[in-house]
């Protein structure tokens, strides 16, 4: 232990996830700032309490992360020169920074059980202090290939103005109007259709959005009837059933030409309704291009099956479709001829249920259009995205949003705006992101070498990449932490790039 106090103190980062400080020396526990006596007990949250320092900025102060059973927590008798960051319920020290010689070092206090799904899990609202605390404590330079704070959106279900659930003219779905404002605010939606229950009106509007960047859209259903009973699918039956393939021929013959009516070519990222596509319709899709899909449910399965999300579902494993984030290929059986694993990939940030579920008029749910409250949610939906290191991704359905105004619409994305302040945000579209998503887990930083000397950084990656990637940067400043990007070219199997860093 005296070795590794040794290289912090000559300016090494030190992270220890290992709450179990009692076992260790004195000296050890006094260069974190720990002092006296260690107890251990067990606590169902914790709480920010500092929105100042780097590793808890974009947090707010007392907000509070509840675990799904308790965790242990080591209670350390005092802390000196070191900064509290998350509290217990009790108040006791979870999370905590200090600095020690030249070097900085951050000590969690809860078990690293919360990193199970059992307890909370990644990607369930602590990731940001896990990543964060890494960035913070780490000498630099330090270099990081994560994916940029992307931030999109995606719409479900949707009819624009022909939806049968609007409230009047001024609904915010009439013209697609929801679009106009998303686009004030710098979203590129995924606008998911009906298309057979497409207004005739509305694709001018289609086009507009599509030739000018500003929106992409797919192919959700053929139709849906109002009693939710009865829906018209493209990529296969109801309940997992698969199509036969002529007749699949005459149903994407349909689609293709509804697209090329609007003048538009279809995203690479497929929203179907109700289910993933059916194992035949792979072929199809491969010869369109649309090799993205948003949710993890394996293919030919229904997502009411309780079996359609027991896969990989990696990084992390999760198995529920309805509130997930997965950057994965979903695998195909290696008996099946059309498509084989590696050529369809998952791209899904989603905090469900949809931020609008329960908040609006539609359907009863709510007695009014409760405009915070959607705000909160959409907000926390982009909050979770970011802090987890996948994107942010506000989703809904559109008959939800046929519930509201158009200004009851703008007053939910002003909030959330307010909301999201603190974060650095980049909007890109559904299907950028997807395609950067896919690219970033085929490559992968394998050696980084900083030169003192001539004030340069290089790294080595292995993998490939068929577009420019981003990697990250980050450098101390004063008392904190600031990033830039710099570019990685597209390469195959290996690359070195050298950067040059500013004084």
């Amino acid at each position: 232990m005296s070795l590794l106090i040794d290289a912090v103190n000559e300016g090494v980062g030190l992270v220890n996830f290992d709450s179990d400080v009692a076992q260790y020396s004195n000296s050890f526990r006094e260069a974190l700032g720990m002092f006296g006596e260690v107890s251990a007990y067990s606590t169902p949250l914790v709480r920010v309490c500092n929105d100042t320092h780097y590793i808890t900025g974009t947090r707010e102060l007392g907000e509070t992360i509840e675990f799904k059973r308790p965790v242990e927590i080591a209670h350390v008798e005092a802390l000196k020169n070191a900064i509290t960051l998350l509290r217990s319920a009790e108040g006791v020290p979870a999370v905590f920074a200090t600095r020690s010689g030249k070097g900085k070092a951050v000590q969690f206090a809860i078990s690293p059980k919360v990193w199970l799904d059992e307890y909370l899990g990644h990607a369930s609202g602590l990731d940001d202090i896990f990543w964060k605390s890494i960035v913070w404590a780490a000498k630099k330079p330090f270099l990081m290939m994560a994916m940029p704070p992307f931030v999109t959106c995606q719409f479900d279900d949707c009819y624009g103005s022909s939806n049968p659930f609007k409230k009047g003219s001024d609904s915010a779905v009439v013209n697609l109007g929801y679009i106009d404002v998303l686009n004030e605010f710098g979203y590129v939606p995924h606008v998911s259709f009906f298309i057979d229950q497409v207004d005739e009106k509305d694709e001018r509007k289609i086009k507009e959005k599509y030739d000018k960047g500003l929106a992409e859209f797919s192919a959700h259903a053929f139709a849906e009837t109002l009693d939710f009973e009865t829906a018209h699918f493209i990529y296969q039956r109801t309940h997992g059933f698969e199509y036969t393939y002529e007749e699949l021929d005459e149903i994407f013959a349909k689609v293709d030409e509804k697209f090329r009516r609007w003048g538009i070519v279809p995203s690479k990222v497929v929203d179907p309704h109700w289910q993933n596509p059916g194992l035949r319709s792979l072929r199809y899709l491969k010869e369109r291009g649309q090799t993205y899909v948003m949710f993890n449910a394996l293919f030919g399965m229904a997502y009411s099956d309780p079996c359609a999300c027991l896969w990989r579902n990696g990084p992390y494993g999760k198995h529920d479709y309805s509130s997930s984030y997965v950057f994965d290929y979903i695998p195909i059986p290696q008996d099946f001829p059309d498509a084989k694993t590696g050529d369809f990939f998952i791209v899904q940030a989603y905090l469900g249920p949809d931020f609008l579920g329960g908040k609006t008029v539609f359907n009863n749910e709510n007695k009014f259009n409760d405009i915070d409250a959607a705000a909160d949610k959409a907000a926390l939906q982009i909050k979770r995205g970011l802090d987890s290191l996948f994107f942010g991704n506000v989703m809904c359905h559109e008959q939800r949003i046929a519930a509201l105004s158009l200004e009851e619409w703008r007053a939910i994305f002003t909030k959330v705006e307010k909301l999201t302040s603190k974060y650095h945000k980049i909007h890109k579209s559904y299907e950028y992101i997807a395609q950067y998503a896919k690219n970033k887990c085929d490559c992968r930083i394998v050696e980084a070498v900083h030169n003192l000397a001539e004030g340069k950084v290089s790294c080595i990656l292995k993998g490939g990449t068929d577009m420019p990637l981003q990697v990250y940067v980050f450098r101390d400043k004063n008392e904190g932490v600031e990033y830039h990007f710099e570019t990685i070219p597209p390469f195959k199997e290996s690359v070195t790039v050298s950067y040059q860093l500013a004084p």
